[in-house]
Parts: C-alpha cells; structure tokens; sequence
C-alpha cells in the first residue's frame, strides 16, 4: 500500500511540475565536423535558438578544433549575437579544444540568439571543428 501512495504521489507532482513549465532540461546544441572557412571566415549556425530565461549564462565547449589536413590544433574564436538587437552581440572569446567558455552577463537576457565562430588567425584552408552550445 505504501508504493502505491508513493506512486500516485509521484504521478501527482510531476503532472504539476510539468503543468507549471518547470523544466530539468539543459538546453544545448551539437556541433560534429562543421567546416570554419578559411581567411578568417565566419561561421554562424543558422539556426536561432530561443533562451527562456534570464538566469544562466551562455557556455561553449570546444572539443576539438582542427586543421583538416594535418589535424593539428587551432583556437577558434566564438561570440554570440542577439538576433532581434543584431547590435548587441558579445566579443570575441578564445575557444581552444577541450575547454568550455562563457560570455558572463552579456548574453544572459531572455531572447533569440546565434552562434558564430571563426578562425583566430589568418589560414590558407578551413577548420574542422567539434563542440556544444549550451544556454
């Protein structure tokens, strides 16, 4: 009798937990093998992603980042834009592999936003890049 309580308990709350929006989801966007164009071109996602809410910053892991040729390491650089205030978007933030970064309060407002990632420095060829957005 008990584990039934428990179970009608538990089917209780998570129908207000999910009636009330709570949410114990984290947001986050993979990115496999994605090409960085060369002469320090820019690479945006294209697709606007929707931050809820107001709490939280914005994080980006780089995995990996790569010459496609020779594999050997680059630092790409990442920033954030906010797609309704294009004018608002964050700096430049070094992303070299196997490290996580974050853009503080700068990005930290509810609204529609777009990654973009380039090449720190000037290349003859393309990047290969692996990592995930988080927000």
């Amino acid at each position: 009798m008990k584990l039934v309580k428990g179970l009608f308990l538990t089917l209780i709350l998570s129908a207000v937990c999910a009636a009330s929006g709570v949410s114990a989801i984290i947001w986050s966007q993979g990115y496999s093998d994605i090409s960085i164009p060369a002469f320090q071109g820019t690479w945006s996602n294209g697709e606007w992603i929707w931050k809820q809410s107001e709490t939280g910053y914005q994080y980006l892991e780089t995995i990996e980042s790569a010459d496609p040729i020779f594999f050997n390491p680059r630092v790409v650089q990442a920033r954030t834009r906010h797609v309704v205030t294009p004018l608002s978007s964050t700096s430049w933030k070094d992303a070299p592999r196997e490290t996580t970064i974050n853009w503080g309060n700068a990005n930290s407002a509810f609204g529609v936003y777009e990654l973009d990632i380039k090449n720190k420095s000037f290349t003859l060829n393309s990047t290969r890049y692996w990592g995930i957005w988080y927000w």
